[in-house]
């Protein structure tokens, strides 16, 4: 189990407490948690979940990759060689991925979102973004489609679920794939890569916020959850402060994260 605390920046000036989150629930077996709007610190990409797994940047400059978006600062990979890679251990046989994205545009095939290796061999797991709508890559040559039509002009919630049962799809809060998940093959090699295959090439290009994993199959009503609130797991809980000699602590640079929304 993770940190209990939320961390709600890693940039200097940004929020300097810590606090209980809002949703504590949404931190149960988080393995991993990477928050775009939060910054990136040099080349790395931090993990909230409390375990370490912090990610590396490779070919990106932070000075110029982060964007503004409608949910706040994030990186814009370039489809060619952008993308970040996380140590991911304790997402194995079961859990859940969940990532918010948009892509630069609809047509372009063979470009993952997110993918997690097969240590034995060529086997991932991943979204992969296909023509025109979301395919579930499974294996070296399984694609499994998905109907869900690709956004080029909002951010898209996505969540996809895989026990020893079953494998389900989730967009933007709504349950679109479910079905039997082939055979397993090797290990995991502990890596999930973000805009790009986990062997190499097939870069996303597009944005994604946030990428978050936990060693469990969440509920449906917390995968809604993210789709209403994509900041859910990194959101503090309010405090109210009482009127006193002393000024209550400040936290407005959060709105310079998210762009006039404080966290």
């Amino acid at each position: 189990m993770g940190s209990d605390l939320v961390i709600p920046s890693y940039q200097n000036g940004f929020a300097p407490r810590d606090g209980p989150p809002e949703y504590p629930d949404l931190r149960t077996e988080l393995a991993l948690n990477w928050h775009g709007p939060l910054g990136p610190t040099g080349l790395a990409a931090k993990d909230t979940s409390g375990y370490g797994n912090d990610g590396t940047l490779h070919d990106m400059d932070p000075a110029t990759d982060w964007v503004m978006t409608p949910h706040g600062w994030g990186p814009d990979f370039d489809g060619s060689d952008d993308n970040i890679s996380f140590p991911c251990p304790d997402i194995h046989a079961r859990g859940t991925i969940w990532i918010l994205c948009r892509a630069n545009t609809a047509s372009q095939p063979a470009q993952f979102i997110v993918s997690h290796r097969d240590g034995g061999s060529d086997t991932r797991l991943g979204i992969w973004h296909g023509t025109t709508t979301y395919r579930i890559a499974y294996g070296a040559t399984a694609l499994i489609s998905t109907g869900v039509t690709i956004s080029t002009t909002g951010y898209q919630s996505l969540a996809l679920e895989w026990s020893s049962a079953a494998i389900e799809f989730f967009a933007d809060g709504v349950r679109r794939y479910t079905g039997a998940l082939p055979a397993w093959t090797g290990n995991w090699n502990n890596l999930l890569w973000l805009a790009e295959y986990a062997g190499g090439g097939s870069n996303w290009h597009g944005g994604i916020i946030a990428c978050a994993g936990w060693d469990r199959l969440l509920k449906l009503n917390e995968i809604q959850l993210l789709y209403r609130d994509p900041h859910a797991i990194v959101r503090p809980k309010q405090r109210v402060f009482f009127a006193s000699a002393g000024a209550p602590p400040s936290f407005a640079g959060s709105n310079l994260i998210l762009g006039g929304g404080v966290l």
